[in-house]
């Protein structure tokens, strides 16, 4: 067992660590070292089942007391047959770590940074718009009001807004089955992982439009110029920004309009 690192030091904890300061030490470090995290480092897989290996005897009570009177030769059959292409031992471990806690997706989302992909329900704000507009010197420096035009991206009155040609309507997205997203599988040293990502085919919107608004191109929006007032303060300089609100693209699903 020449070369091991001591099971106790790998976790970072102490000989009198309880099982919760363990499974707190081997999240992080699962977390750490995951493969697919650190993919330009090569020893990642390998510091990924160190730390696995640590967790499993840890926890395990027999197995722990082994290991504390004999060392690496009280528990050496352990992990004597786990490679790192064999997935199943590792999950193995998730399953046992994480099935009191939170489930197994959230300890792959917090891998990969955040939880699945979810279609959004509720009303969105609309996007914020950004012109540029030059005024004078003296208009600078005196103050002015402007009347400017702002195309703005509103409903298609020929869909109205569905961005389907009249008498048809969208259609559940058949790839996705309607979420916005699928399963993708992803194959690392450990086996496969799945993982969410948002819908080629429908963009993440859940929906596909068989036949297109012809006036829209199935977009469901038209651009139309706004007339909107500023009210330049005196003073300005170059670069100065002035927000109007609720002046931007119009919300979703009776969300509220952008700057």
């Amino acid at each position: 067992m020449a070369g091991k690192r001591d099971y106790y030091e790998v976790l970072d904890v102490s000989k009198d660590a309880s099982e919760a300061d363990i499974k707190k030490a081997f999240r992080k470090k699962a977390m750490q070292s995951h493969p697919d995290r650190n993919p330009d480092d090569p020893e990642a897989a390998n510091k990924f089942k160190e730390a696995s290996e640590a967790y499993e005897i840890l926890t395990n009570p027999e197995k722990r007391s082994a290991y504390d009177r004999f060392g690496f030769s009280g528990v050496e059959s352990s992990f004597s047959n786990v490679k790192p292409g064999d997935f199943s031992s590792v999950m193995d471990i998730f399953n046992t770590i994480f099935q009191n806690d939170f489930s197994g997706d959230d300890f792959f989302s917090s891998i990969f940074g955040g939880r699945r992909a979810q279609r959004s329900t509720g009303p969105q704000k609309g996007s914020d718009l950004l012109m540029n507009y030059e005024i004078s010197f003296e208009d600078s420096i005196y103050g002015v009001k402007k009347i400017i035009d702002v195309p703005i991206k509103k409903s298609c009155s020929k869909c109205d807004g569905t961005g389907a040609e009249k008498g048809t309507s969208p259609e559940a997205c058949p790839e996705c089955n309607g979420m916005g997203a699928v399963m993708v599988n992803q194959r690392t040293a450990f086996g496969v992982f799945s993982s969410q990502q948002t819908c080629r085919r429908c963009r993440g919107s859940g929906e596909i439009i068989s036949k297109p608004c012809r006036t829209c191109t199935g977009s469901g929006n038209s651009r139309e110029d706004e007339r909107i007032k500023l009210d330049v303060p005196s003073g300005v300089d170059s670069g100065f920004r002035l927000r109007v609100k609720g002046k931007g693209e119009k919300g979703r699903l009776g969300g509220p309009r952008g700057d």
